[in-house]
């Protein structure tokens, strides 16, 4: 499908429609305070059921862990296996 130009005339089985853009009022955003945000040695463990032994273990999520993050990046933290 292509995209009609204004100068290319309409044919009777399409509409043509203009939607106008709204007029957003914006003054009342602040603008949004940069920092950087650091950790160290961070750890996590959540405690979790074992589906076989209907158990609760311990899981080790993030293991002493350390990381930056600046203002207009954006960050993933990823297990091993890309989770």
């Amino acid at each position: 499908m292509s995209t009609l130009d204004q100068d290319q005339a309409v044919p009777d089985h399409f509409v043509q429609i203009e939607t106008p853009k709204p007029d957003l009022d914006t003054s009342f955003v602040s603008e949004t305070p940069k920092f950087t945000l650091q950790w160290r040695n961070l750890s996590l463990k959540a405690t979790v059921i074992n589906p076989r032994t209907k158990q609760t273990e311990e899981k080790v999520i993030l293991s002493n862990v350390s990381g930056t993050a600046k203002p207009g990046e954006l960050l993933v933290i990823m297990g091993p296996s890309g989770a």
